[in-house]
């Protein structure tokens, strides 16, 4: 996420989108090529999760633009932009198991007792078009987002900024040295 916070003050909130969610759709489409479990979680879990850094601020410094003095607007905002993966998830349960079968493989594993789906069932067949449905998705909202993207410009002059956004900025670039200590240790304050 530092990235994206570096990305938010640095260019057009429509460009760090375009970036980030080029990422997250590349990552997802090229998950479904991968032959073994490492690849499948480097693509999917850490370059797909670089995307989503790059684009998680993004709700929060629109809503501050155009509501600086209500910060639960921009919360709201960003519980919105976290409802697709709530649609994802039950969009992906009706893609590969639409009629609810269980699981057929059973591993006692200790005192716990996991259920997998066969290598030969119909669940893990469907995960390439799975994951090609999701990224054909995420391109849809990409395209729907990135035209519609905007931050409000300040009217105070070209010196002043948004207070939050400063207030964000300072949070993330604390030193987190305790300045009552004359010692130059630093030491991390909660």
């Amino acid at each position: 996420m530092q990235l994206g916070e570096w990305m938010m003050l640095n260019i057009t909130p429509r460009m760090q989108l375009l970036c980030g969610m080029s990422i997250c759709i590349y990552a997802t489409y090229m998950a479904q090529f991968c032959l073994n479990f490492d690849s499948f979680l480097w693509m999917y879990s850490v370059v797909f999760g670089i995307g989503f850094g790059i684009c998680y601020f993004l709700p929060i410094l629109c809503a501050w633009s155009y509501f600086t003095n209500r910060p639960m607007t921009a919360g709201s905002i960003l519980c919105w932009f976290s409802i697709m993966a709530i649609y994802n998830s039950s969009v992906c349960a009706e893609l590969l198991n639409p009629h609810n079968e269980r699981p057929t493989v059973i591993v006692h594993n200790g005192k716990n007792i996991e259920k997998f789906y066969d290598v030969d069932s119909d669940q893990v067949k469907k995960i390439p078009e799975m994951l090609s449905w999701l990224s054909f998705f995420g391109f849809c909202c990409m395209a729907l987002a990135v035209p519609l993207i905007n931050k409000k410009e300040d009217d105070t002059g070209p010196k002043k900024t948004n207070p939050n956004i400063v207030k964000l900025h300072d949070y993330l670039h604390e030193d987190f040295v305790d300045k009552t200590d004359d010692s130059t240790t630093p030491v991390r304050t909660e």
